[in-house]
């Protein structure tokens, strides 16, 4: 496919009342015997072999120590890098079929992400700070600002659409940028680390928020080292040497999550502490 070739919509569900296709669901992500090694003297192998499908409205966590290729996969699954060998799947699309255009497009209509630094523009309000990621989709100021306040109210913090990011707390700052991630509606939201930088009950609800947005049909993937938050996902992606050593799947419990102790105080918008940020020695 050429850079110039419209990128195909996956295929929608019917609309009510017509009938469904035999056919099994298309996943929204797919990986296929991935495998990334960069070159040297002698050369760095950082994945071996992943394979893996995610449907759409999964949520999972990717888990695994440092240095055991979590960032280097979430690259190649949002399309920001290119596999060595083996094959990488969105919604059915072939991503080595895309030229670097079309991957761009695919991820600006199709893509959010969460990092564990907030980058929220200390000059803008919340919502602005939301709306300017949707900067580049053609979108209408009025409309821009309408998907902006759509989205603060989805992570809870209409209230504070007016404050400017030194009036909020670590954990509401780091809300602000998951609305922001998800504000056009994309159909994948990636969470590198996103609680990082916040101490525990902020963790918790920024983990709670990501479970919500799953619950709508977006499909959402966090790396993580920290176990506890991981434990609050449905999906658990072990990685290993670059190699995938489990995939477990926590049984049904409703949408509550699990692993989660009380909070020890405080205002879970704010992490119980000023700025909602974890200490050095939190862990």
């Amino acid at each position: 496919m050429t850079e110039s070739t419209p990128i195909p919509r996956p295929l929608q569900d019917p609309p009510a009342g017509r009938a469904r296709s035999a056919s099994p669901p298309t996943p929204r992500l797919r990986l296929d015997q991935v495998c990334k090694t960069y070159p040297g003297s002698p050369p760095l192998t950082v994945l071996t072999r992943v394979s893996l499908e995610v449907m759409p409205g999964e949520d999972l966590a990717l888990v695994g120590p440092s240095g055991s290729g979590k960032t280097t996969l979430l690259s190649i699954m949002s399309s920001l890098d290119r596999p060595t060998a083996g094959e990488v799947w969105i919604d059915g699309l072939k991503l080595a079929d895309l030229g670097p255009a079309d991957q761009a497009r695919l991820r600006a209509e199709s893509i959010g992400f969460v990092f564990q630094q907030f980058h929220l523009l200390p000059t803008l309000t919340a919502w602005e700070n939301v709306a300017e990621g949707m900067l580049y989709s053609g979108w209408r100021r009025r409309r821009r600002r309408e998907a902006a306040m759509t989205a603060l109210e989805r992570v809870g913090l209409t209230a504070r659409a007016d404050h400017r990011p030194s009036q909020l707390s670590g954990g509401e700052q780091q809300r602000v940028a998951l609305a922001r991630a998800i504000a056009g509606e994309p159909r994948l939201v990636f969470a590198d680390e996103p609680t990082g930088a916040l101490d525990q009950a902020a963790g918790r609800r920024v983990a709670d928020d990501l479970r919500a947005i799953a619950a709508s049909g977006t499909t959402v993937i966090v790396v993580t080292h920290n176990q506890e938050l991981a434990d609050r996902f449905s999906r658990r992606l072990s990685l290993l040497d670059g190699r995938l050593v489990a995939d477990e799947r926590r049984p049904d419990d409703g949408g509550r999550p699990v692993a989660a102790a009380e909070p020890g105080g405080g205002d879970p918008g704010g992490g119980g502490r000023p700025g909602g940020e974890r200490r050095p020695d939190d862990g």
